[in-house]
Order: C-alpha cells, then structure tokens, then sequence
C-alpha cells in the first residue's frame, strides 16, 4: 500500500481505493511502519454519535429521540405548560427542566435514554476503549480490515482520526509494534499452518454470516500456497470450493462455476465442488449442467438430501421450459 507522508501541521490523507481518509492528530516517529503479522500495541476509540444519546444519564426523564418539531422537545401535550421550550440542541431533549413533571415520561431503562442502535464501529472483533496487543491481519470483521489498513500507514506514537465509508468514524493510536514474519520469510511448513489457520477462521467466519471476512481469509490463504509444492494441493482445493461458497452466497454465479470446474478438474469426485457448480448452474439456469454435476453427486453419494432435493427441482423447471420451447416451436408453423 502507498504510504502517507506527513505534513509539518500533520495534515490528511486519503487512502488510494476510497475506503478511508486519515487525518494525522499526533505524529509519530521513525520511518519503518507494521505489515502484515506484526503485534502492535493499539487503542480503538469509536467517535460519540452528537444525533444519539446512549450514554448513561443522571436523569432517566431525560432524552428522546429527534421529533418532527425541532424547537420542542416533544409533541404538543394536553398540559400546555409542559414542555414547549426551545432547546439548545434541537435534536436532543437533554437540558434540565425547571419543573421535574415535564418533558418525557421516565424510560424502562432508566441508565440509557434510548436502545442501543446499530453502529458499525460495534462489529470490530478488535476491542475498543482499550489498550490492546493485536496481530495486523487477524482480524475479521469490518472495521477490523479498516484498522488493519490504516495500521499500514502510521508510524510508532502515532494518533489519527480515521473517517470511512458510510460515516464510520474513530481515533486510531498505535504506541508501537513488533514485526512480525511476512508471507516470503515463511518456509513452506510455515505457509501450510498459517494458511490452515487462516481457512480455519475463514470457516469460523463463514459460519456467523461474515462473509467478507470469510473471502480475506480464505484468499490470502490461497495466496501463501501458490508457491508451494504439491503436497498443499489439497489444501489448495479446499480453498477454491471454499471461495466458491462465497460467491454463491453473494450471487456470484459464474465465479463460484469457474472456481468449481478447477476444483473438479483436479479432483473429479469432489462432492462439494459438484454440489456447488450444480447450484451455480441452476441459479444461471443452466439445467443441463447443473443435472449432469447433481446426478454425478448423487452417483458418488447416493444419501445426500440436499441433492435429491435440488435435482427434483432441477428436473422440474427443465421439464417445464422444454414445454414452453415446443408450444413456441408450434405456434411458428400455424
């Protein structure tokens, strides 16, 4: 990744692919900045939200969410002496009141002044508010990669504030690092462990719904296995089918096809290959070739549900456009 040079009065900077902007509060010193695998010492402290009140408050009569009527804190009640004040903030009801009796009434909860809402700076598996050791690249959840990227570019005691996509926002303090070994230093025992970790969390991942964090995973545990000899080829295949169960979940019909015919090209009898190139294929609305792969995993595994189940769809709907292509064929020659 391209690195930002500091300015004298810290400046800004923006990172080439869009994801963020970073703007410098402290610097920090040195030149040599973490890559990937290095342990960094890091605070995480997601931005306050100035449109939501979810601190806990003195008063739990106090705070409502924003109201039609920005210069009142709620709607006109039958007691005209209640609550018809302008306020300072006029998305928020927060300000003392003379008189107790007014405003809203008290909230179940009375420590919070409205339910937590979503927040993505909430999904970060890294800690937040805390000092903590982190590996750069482990990682999975959305901000997590955006920590990660932007870790590449500081420097030890370094502070900014990072600004993302969709208004995600927080200050990101690196106090310092310790490198670690990098995909090219690992000799081939280290590339196979990293990346059974890697498809291991990928798989992890997978399962929560995570699917961007799967896809990292699961990609950069390809990558470390390019080069190595033939005794990762097996784990090298499981990847591709795992990848191609990414892209079946997010709609990528003709990747998750492509990455299954190499898959079945250097293992024939893959079960999941042929299940997932029969999906990819019905969803293409390919009947042909997805009944060819289901009948074949049905040969292979005669007990497995989920492909009788598919190819009895399959052979319907193919059933049924060969009908629809005749009763157009006839009609051409009335």
């Amino acid at each position: 990744m391209e690195s930002p040079t500091a300015s004298p009065n810290y400046g800004s900077w923006r990172c080439p692919d869009g994801r963020f902007t970073k703007n410098v509060l402290e610097p920090g010193s040195g030149v040599i900045k973490p890559k990937e695998g290095a342990r960094c010492i890091i605070c995480v402290e997601p931005l306050a939200d100035p449109t939501r009140c979810v601190e806990p408050l003195a008063d739990p009569t106090r705070c409502v969410e924003p109201l039609a009527d920005p210069t009142r804190c709620v709607e006109p009640l039958a007691d005209p002496t209640r609550c018809v004040e302008p306020l300072s903030d006029p998305t928020r009801c927060v300000e003392p009141l003379a008189d107790p009796t007014r405003c809203v009434e008290p909230l179940a909860d009375p420590t919070r002044c409205v339910e937590p809402l979503a927040d993505p700076t909430r999904s970060a598996g890294y800690p937040t508010g805390i000092w903590v050791q982190i590996e750069l690249g482990e990682g999975d959840a959305g901000l997590d990669r955006l920590v990660d990227q932007c870790l590449e570019t500081m420097l030890p005691g370094e502070v900014c504030r990072v600004d993302g996509l969709l208004g995600v926002q927080f200050v990101l303090k690196l106090a310092s690092f310790e490198d670690g070994k990098e995909a090219w230093e690992l000799d081939v025992n280290g590339k196979m462990e990293r990346a059974a970790r890697d498809r291991e969390m990928g798989g992890k991942a997978f399962r929560d719904g995570n699917l961007e964090g799967a896809e990292q995973r699961y990609a950069r545990a390809l990558r470390l296995l390019v080069c190595t000899p033939g005794e990762a080829e097996e784990e090298r295949i499981a990847l591709l089918s795992n990848l191609a169960a990414c892209d079946l979940k997010k709609g990528r019909l003709r990747e998750a096809e492509v990455r299954c015919t190499r898959v079945l090209d250097k293992e024939p009898k893959h079960l999941k290959a042929l299940y997932r190139r029969g999906m990819a294929r019905a969803g293409m609305s390919d009947w042909t070739g997805a009944r060819a792969d289901l009948e074949n995993l049905l040969k292979l595994d005669p007990g497995n549900k989920e492909a009788r189940r598919e190819i009895l769809k399959v052979r319907e709907k193919q059933k049924n456009e060969q009908a629809q292509i005749s009763r157009a064929l006839g009609k051409m020659f009335l």
